[in-house]
């Protein structure tokens, strides 16, 4: 997940994915990346993942909507900015849709192995600002018809701020069709805050090489965190519905 800033940075560190300002480097800079034990992105072992009772409050409730929608290239990767496009319910918290983002390769990985991409919903609770983060994992393969809505213009050039003259349409990535890896998490970019909740998707998705090459000639490097250290955090299942 992203957390966009000037390029002025943090003390005076513009943080990157280059070897001068990379994630090897965060940690001199920021103290959550140094110290912190609830880090993210994580491999995912799936023998480790529990299957715990079926509450209802433990389900996250999907109420999306299509929304207008604002493009930027911030250089570190393309966030699609939303206004009203609904929210998600998680133990009887509301988190509303902020804004979805990428990064290539994937930035969290299954026993191992990464995917092409991942994309980050980003949802926040208005009243405590706790951010909920919504990960689907990509591989090349058969095109996606998300993918499709959100990628009709050329890739946006580094620093562009573009305005769509469409709506995106949330409700096809089916966020409520899958079962998730629920784990107590962080930003995985700068400054690596914590208190995160992540859902990371267990079903590998596809989208088609010409999908992936929109993402990759907007973003011509890659931009994922390698991956933390578990420490003591437990690793549950979650389900997801649609709303009624």
């Amino acid at each position: 997940m992203i957390c966009t800033q000037k390029k002025t940075g943090h003390h005076h560190f513009y943080w990157g994915y280059e070897e001068e300002n990379g994630p090897k480097h965060w940690a001199e800079h920021f103290p959550a990346a140094r110290d912190g034990k609830e880090q993210s992105p994580i491999d995912i072992k799936l023998n480790s993942v529990e299957t715990l009772g079926g509450s209802q409050t433990e389900r996250i409730v999907v109420s999306y909507k299509s929304s207008t929608c604002i493009l930027f290239n911030n250089e570190h990767t393309v966030e699609w900015s939303l206004e009203n496009a609904g929210h998600v319910t998680y133990k009887e918290k509301k988190y509303d849709l902020l804004q979805f983002h990428f990064h290539i390769p994937s930035e969290h990985k299954f026993d191992g192995s990464a995917a092409d991409i991942e994309l980050h919903f980003v949802h926040k609770n208005e009243e405590t600002d706790e951010l909920l983060v919504i990960g689907h994992l990509f591989r090349i393969g058969n095109a996606d018809q998300f993918v499709t809505n959100i990628t009709q213009l050329d890739p946006p050039v580094m620093g562009a701020e573009i305005e769509l003259q469409y709506k995106i349409e949330t409700e096809l990535i089916g966020h409520d069709k899958y079962e998730y890896v629920h784990y107590n998490g962080s930003l995985t970019t700068p400054p690596c805050t914590e208190g995160v909740l992540w859902f990371v998707s267990k079903t590998m998705k596809t989208l088609s090489q010409r999908q992936w090459d929109w993402f990759r000639s907007s973003i011509n490097f890659d931009n994922a965190r390698p991956v933390c250290e578990l420490h003591s955090r437990k690793l549950v299942s979650r389900n997801a519905r649609q709303s009624i």
